[in-house]
């Protein structure tokens, strides 16, 4: 009874902080969301297409996002305002899927650190607070992620199924993300055929339901649209020149360490996606995964990330949202190689756990302190940042429209 009193406990105390703590993302996410009282171009041209029911339908890619965004505008709220609200959902929902999939791989505690690293990162926040969907990309890497994890453990095959199926409309629909869908049912291709031998006969009228409803909504908006499977493909509207596709795959990697990219305002000029700590953090996280080459796991994060470095050597910059994910769950693997050697060294010595949970939660408050400054300070008062909300006209992607 005693025991049973303590579980529910644990249950409703993690409840309740994980309640808070998504309020108080929910909060960072809403601060100066206006701001500077105009939307770009780019959102503009967004929210003018989103607002028409008629024109969602029509075209489905994106639809998650087109259709919140969709009930947002028509709310009373001030336009600024509810042309980037469908995205806050959106970027808290991937901060959850985050955290559930860091949860499953290394643990709670390496979860909660981890997600707040990921959560407050410029990119995230970017893509967060803009009213162009530019969070799908960063969400749908995860989402595939999660559900493939659980696959490959739980003996739910009902459950399984469905989920799979969710996942992989949610994938159709989503510009470029086909790729990901294709590898993860060859790498999970035993699986998935497991789960669908065992689940009953409704279930898979269900999921078969799903995946087939979805496929024919884009084969119908395709043959009206021929254009749409181009973006369906993640392939731009024109390719670039071999050498600049190869300097744009390098920089997948590049971009995230290195140099960042140059976004005519979209971003603060060529400054690295990641800081200097949750670089550190990745190159521990590389290092024990090339130990293990052989799990599915790494075969999953290498594929995903593989396919997300193409998209961007297509696509450029604005497709690196399929790589940021990849890199923050290595950075978390990374944290928990740190965090096992550390305790490894001293398993009883409570000054010295003390010592290494004190070094975290500094080096988290460090990582967060540096991301907000570099969006809400840093960037918002670059000359090119202003320019992008005065400009009549900004390129952007087919990918995020």
């Amino acid at each position: 009874m005693n025991f049973k009193v303590s579980l529910d406990f644990n249950r409703w105390r993690s409840a309740l902080i994980g309640g808070i703590a998504l309020l108080v993302m929910t909060g960072l996410y809403l601060l100066q969301i206006a701001w500077p009282g105009k939307l770009t171009s780019a959102e503009a041209a967004t929210a003018a297409a989103n607002s028409r029911l008629s024109a969602v339908i029509q075209d489905p890619l994106n639809w998650p996002y087109k259709l919140l965004d969709f009930a947002w505008l028509q709310t009373p709220l001030r336009h600024t305002v509810s042309a980037r609200l469908a995205a806050v959902c959106l970027v808290l929902l991937t901060a959850v899927v985050f955290y559930f999939l860091a949860k499953r791989w290394h643990g709670r505690v390496t979860a909660a650190y981890t997600v707040l690293i990921f959560a407050t990162s410029t990119w995230l926040l970017q893509s967060g607070r803009s009213g162009v969907g530019q969070i799908m990309l960063v969400l749908v890497p995860l989402v595939l992620l999660l559900v493939a994890s659980w696959l490959n453990t739980t003996d739910n095959h009902n459950r399984a199924l469905v989920l799979f199926a969710l996942a992989s409309s949610l994938a159709l629909l989503t510009p470029g993300a086909v790729w990901l869908l294709v590898v993860a049912i060859v790498l999970l291709g035993k699986v998935v055929t497991d789960h669908i031998k065992g689940a009953s006969a409704a279930t898979k009228i269900v999921a078969g339901g799903i995946v087939a409803a979805t496929a024919g909504i884009l084969a119908y908006a395709c043959i009206q649209d021929p254009g749409l499977i181009r973006t369906w493909l993640g392939l731009p509207a024109v390719f670039d020149t071999p050498l600049t596709m190869l300097k744009q795959w390098l920089g997948s990697i590049a971009y995230l360490t290195v140099r960042g990219p140059d976004m005519s305002g979209g971003w603060l000029a060529h400054t690295p996606v990641l800081d200097v700590a949750t670089t550190g953090l990745l190159v521990f996280g590389v290092f024990l995964y090339r130990k293990h080459l052989q799990s599915l796991r790494t075969r999953l994060l290498l594929a995903f990330f593989l396919v997300g470095s193409i998209l961007v050597a297509l696509n450029g910059s604005v497709a690196l949202g399929y790589v940021i994910g990849i890199a923050y769950l290595v950075a978390a693997t990374g944290l928990a190689y740190f965090q096992h050697k550390w305790f490894k060294i001293f398993p009883l010595n409570p000054i010295a756990r003390g010592l290494a949970t004190a070094l975290i939660v500094l080096l988290v408050t460090a990582v967060v302190t540096f991301h907000t400054q570099r969006y809400f300070v840093a960037w918002q008062r670059s000359p090119a940042t202003q320019y992008i909300f005065r400009a009549p006209s900004t390129k952007h992607s087919d990918l995020i429209q």
